[in-house]
């Protein structure tokens, strides 16, 4: 059996580092964010509009 001190040699050689974010990562995450996005705002208008008709009934009563 290797020792700790061993090991953590054997950990710190293998270390490679940061990985980088590669570009298709990226426009996956964009493709994905952006018509999220768009719905989000679209349901949130869609809300307020409804909170609007809303207080026209209760208001006409």
């Amino acid at each position: 059996m290797r020792s700790i001190r061993d090991r953590w040699l054997a950990f710190r050689v293998d270390e490679r580092g940061e990985m980088y974010i590669g570009f298709s990562y990226l426009m996956i995450t964009f493709a994905a964010s952006i018509p999220l996005g768009f719905a989000c705002v679209h349901l949130y208008h869609a809300l307020c509009a409804a909170g609007g008709i809303a207080n026209l009934i209760i208001g006409l009563f």
